[in-house]
């Protein structure tokens, strides 16, 4: 997919460019629509590579069996945060995207030690407080790109984009099929 010049928000083109040839069997608007998706995948892959693994840090293990053993353990601490996320949005009614994965890691990390430190009964008090912290982390702006859409240029000394610009920007999608 490639993008025409323009600026966020504004009227910009963007074309899908595929070897999918067969419009009944891959409809235009599901393609468009599948980019944003993409971008829902890639976000996750940067959740587990840096935010829940560190960015420093690789896989610990000496054989494929470990190996496949430590990132079926990311996988599940990947989920287990996204499962509290979830929770959390549906206790507040509010849209999972919006609260933050980081901070939510955060405050998972910081309460699992203090788990075991009561009785049974007294776990959804622990849950419930969990859940109402992890609802502080909502994020105001959209979910947008960590790194800005723009034409990349050979490494400088000096960066090209100006400190002041965001990183994430909203952009507003609309789908028109041209024949």
């Amino acid at each position: 997919m490639t993008r025409g010049a323009g600026v966020p928000d504004s009227e910009s083109v963007y074309r899908l460019i595929t070897n999918l040839l067969d419009p009944i069997e891959y409809p235009a608007e599901e393609l468009a629509s599948l980019y944003q998706s993409r971008w829902q995948i890639e976000t996750t892959f940067n959740e587990m590579k840096t935010t829940l693994k560190g960015a420093d840090r690789v896989l610990r293990s000496k054989t494929p069996e470990l190996v496949k053993q430590e990132f079926w353990g990311l996988l599940l601490a990947h989920h287990i945060v996204r499962k509290v996320i979830l929770e959390t949005a549906l206790v507040h009614e509010q849209e999972p995207d919006y609260l933050s994965f980081k901070n939510s890691l955060s405050i998972i990390r910081r309460k699992l030690p203090h788990s075991g430190a009561f009785p049974p009964n007294q776990f959804q008090d622990w849950w419930s407080k969990m859940i109402e912290q992890v609802a502080s982390g909502l994020i105001t702006s959209c979910r947008g790109r960590s790194n800005p859409r723009c034409v990349k240029r050979r490494t400088k000394q000096h960066l090209p984009r100006q400190r002041n610009e965001a990183l994430n920007q909203c952009y507003n999608w609309k789908i028109e099929i041209v024949k």
